[in-house]
C-alpha cells in the first residue's frame, strides 16, 4: 500500500510551534528594550522613582503587545485548523481510497471523520487558546503572563540596587539572564509543578496531536474495512519499545498470532510494546508511522531493518544531537538578550557557550554518518521569515480555491451556482465539501443529478442522509456507518426537458429508504455476496453489509 507523505502534516505543525516560539522571544526581547530604554542612570540614582516610571509604562506596553499577539495567534488558528481538519482528513480519504482499491470494495461518505476533526481542532485551540492565548492577552495586569513577568523583573532589579549588592546595570543583566531561561508562562503546570512556557506548551501541543491525527486517520479507515495490520515505519534511531517492531507487520489487536506468510512471520501486537503510554510505541515523540496493509493482498517493502541494539544505541545518539541543537538555539538566544543588555561580559560569556556548542555538535556528526546536520533546528526564530512563510502558504490556498471555483463555473455556469463567497465559505479548507463539490460536478455533467438542483442542495442532502441514515439498524440487523456519494444523486433525482422520456430517474426519498431498510425483505446481490438488497413497495437500496456503506437506491413511486 502507499504510504500518505506525513511532511505537510509535520511542516505545518513546525510553522504554529515556530510562531509561538517567536512570539515568546519577541515579547521578552520587547520587555528588555523597555527596561533599557532612557538608560538605567534613575535606577542607580533613584531607584524607586525608576521603578514608579517603568511600571507605569505598563498599559502602553501591554497594549502593544495585545496587537502583536492577536495577528500572531490568529495566523497560528488558521494553520491549526488546516493540520487537523484539512490534511487529517486528506490523510483519512487517502487511505480509505487505498484500502477500498486494494479490496474491490466501495468508499464511504466521512461526515463522521470530518465531525470528528472538527471537534479535535476545536479542543486543541481551545487548550492552547485558554492556557496561552488568554494569558497574554487579558488587560488585567496580575493576570496578564507578560506584565507579571516584567514586574517581577522590573521589583528584582530595584531590590538588588536599594541593598547596594549590584550596580545598575549588573543587577539588571543577572535578573534578565535569570528570567530568560524560564520564559514567559503559559498556564499549564505538569505534574512535578512546572511551569511551562507558552512556546514549549504550544509546541508540544502541535506535534503530539498531529502524530495522533495523522496515525488515528490511518487507523480509523483501515477499521472500518476490517483491516487490523499494519506495517511499522523503520527509523535508524528508535526507542527501546519500537525498536524490536520497526520495519515489521504488527496488529493493534490486544494479541499477536501467525500470519501464516513466511516472510511476515509472527505479527506482534503494538499493546505488548507500551501502545497507549508516554514511552511506548506510538507515545510522545514517537515519530514511526503505521501504514494498513493487507496480508495476503499488500506486499512488504523493500528495506533494511536496522539492529533492534543498534537503532536503540543510534536513539541515544540521536538525543544527544537534540541536546546539542537546543543548546545552541539557547547560546544564539542568550546572546541576543545580550546584545540588547549592552553587556560585553555576557556576550563574550554567550559566544563561547555558543562556539563551544556548536563544536561538539560537529564532532558527534563527524563520528556518527547516519547523523545529519539540520541548521533549522539550531536557528532562533525570526518573526519576519516565519510571517513570510505562513503567508505565503495561506495565499496559495487562497488561490488553489478560487481556481477551483473558476473551474467549477466552466463546466456548470454561473446560474444556479454558489458565488465566490459562498464557495470560499464551504470549499476553503475543508477536503470533504471539495470531494463532494467535484462528485456534483460529475453528477451534473452526466445528468446523474437535476440541472435545478444546487450545490447548496447536495450539502443539505448529504447531512440530512448523515442525521437519519448514519446508524441506523437495518431489518437483519447491519449497522449503517456511512453512505456513498453516489447515493446523493440518487436522493435528488433527475428530469430531462423534452422528448418522451422526459422523467428519467424519480428521486428516492430518505423516508422511503429509512422504510426500505427497517421494513423491507432482504437478499443477497447477485453481483456481490458482501451486498445485501433491501425491497420494499417503496423502493429499493443496497448496502455493503461488511463496511455498513449505504451504496444506493431507487424509487418505486411514482
Amino acid at each position: 500500500m502507499a504510504k500518505v507523505n506525513e511532511d505537510q502534516m509535520t511542516m505545518l505543525a513546525s510553522m504554529v510551534g515556530d510562531i509561538y516560539s517567536s512570539l515568546g522571544q519577541e515579547l521578552f526581547m520587547r520587555l528588555i528594550e523597555r527596561i533599557k530604554q532612557r538608560g538605567v542612570a534613575d535606577l542607580q540614582d533613584n531607584p524607586y522613582l525608576w521603578q514608579l516610571e517603568k511600571l507605569n509604562d505598563m498599559h502602553m506596553l501591554n497594549q502593544e503587545n495585545i496587537k502583536l499577539i492577536l495577528e500572531r495567534t490568529g495566523i497560528a488558528k488558521e494553520l491549526l485548523y488546516q493540520i487537523i481538519e484539512n490534511e487529517g482528513l486528506k490523510v483519512y480519504s487517502n487511505t480509505a481510497e487505498q484500502l477500498a482499491n486494494d479490496l474491490n470494495a466501495d468508499t464511504f461518505s466521512y461526515n463522521g471523520v470530518q465531525e470528528a476533526l472538527s471537534s479535535l481542532a476545536n479542543q486543541t485551540f481551545l487548550d492552547i487558546d485558554n492556557l496561552v492565548n488568554q494569558t497574554l492577552l487579558t488587560t488585567n495586569m496580575s493576570d496578564n503572563a507578560t506584565m507579571r513577568l516584567y514586574k517581577k523583573m522590573i521589583e528584582q532589579s530595584v531590590a538588588e540596587v536599594v541593598t547596594g549588592t549590584k550596580t545598575a546595570d549588573r543587577a539588571i543583566s543577572d535578573v534578565v539572564m535569570k528570567w530568560i531561561d524560564k520564559g514567559i508562562s503559559s498556564s499549564f503546570t505538569d505534574k512535578g509543578g512546572h511551569e511551562w512556557s507558552i512556546d514549549r506548551y504550544a509546541r508540544t501541543v502541535m506535534e503530539s496531536t498531529t502524530y495522533r491525527v495523522y496515525n488515528d486517520m490511518r487507523m480509523q479507515a483501515a477499521d472500518e474495512f476490517g483491516i487490523s495490520t499494519f506495517h511499522m515505519s523503520s527509523h535508524a534511531a528508535a526507542r527501546p519499545a519500537c525498536a524490536p517492531i520497526q520495519g515489521h507487520i504488527v496488529t493493534k489487536n490486544t494479541q499477536g498470532f501467525d500470519s501464516g506468510d513466511e516472510a511476515i512471520g509472527y505479527v506482534e501486537s503494538i499493546w505488548q510494546h507500551g501502545y497507549g503510554s508516554a514511552s511506548g510505541t506510538m507515545g510522545i515523540n514517537c515519530h514511526h508511522v503505521l501504514t494498513p496493509f493487507v496480508i495476503g493482498v499488500n506486499e512488504l517493502p523493500d528495506e533494511e531493518i536496522p539492529n533492534p541494539k543498534d537503532a536503540i544505541a543510534n536513539g541515544e545518539k540521536q538525543a544527544k544531537q537534540r541536546s546539542y541543537e537546543r543548546g545552541i538555539r539557547d547560546a544564539k538566544y542568550k546572546l541576543h538578550a545580550a546584545k540588547l543588555l549592552d553587556d560585553k561580559g555576557l556576550v563574550n560569556k554567550y559566544q563561547q557557550l555558543l562556539n563551544s556548542r556548536q563544536a561538539g555538535l560537529r564532532k558527534l556528526l563527524a563520528s556518527n554518518d547516519f547523523l545529519n546536520r539540520d541548521y533549522s533546528r539550531e536557528k532562533i526564530y525570526q518573526a519576519s521569515k516565519i510571517m513570510k512563510s505562513t503567508n505565503k502558504l495561506l495565499r496559495e490556498k487562497v488561490g488553489k480555491t478560487e481556481a477551483l471555483y473558476t473551474d467549477a463555473v466552466n463546466k456548470l455556469g454561473r446560474s444556479g451556482f454558489l458565488t465566490l463567497q459562498e464557495f470560499k465559505r464551504l470549499v476553503y479548507d475543508n477536503v470533504y465539501t471539495s470531494r463532494l463539490l467535484k462528485q456534483y460536478i460529475k453528477d451534473r455533467e452526466e445528468l446523474q443529478v437535476e440541472t435545478l438542483a444546487d450545490f447548496k442542495l447536495y450539502l443539505q442532502v448529504d447531512k440530512q442522509m448523515h442525521d437519519s441514515i448514519d446508524g441506523l439498524k437495518t431489518v437483519d440487523g447491519v449497522i449503517i456507518k456511512s453512505h456513498s456519494m453516489h447515493s446523493i444523486s440518487r436522493v435528488i433525482g433527475v428530469r430531462q426537458k423534452g422528448g418522451s422520456n422526459n422523467l428519467r430517474r424519480e428521486g428516492i426519498s430518505i423516508e422511503t429508504i429509512i422504510y426500505t431498510l427497517k421494513y423491507g425483505t432482504v437478499t443477497t446481490s447477485r453481483r456481490s455476496k458482501n451486498v445485501n438488497v433491501y425491497e420494499s413497495d417503496r423502493g429499493k437500496v443496497t448496502v455493503n453489509v461488511e463496511t455498513g456503506n449505504l451504496i444506493q437506491g431507487s424509487s418505486k413511486e411514482r
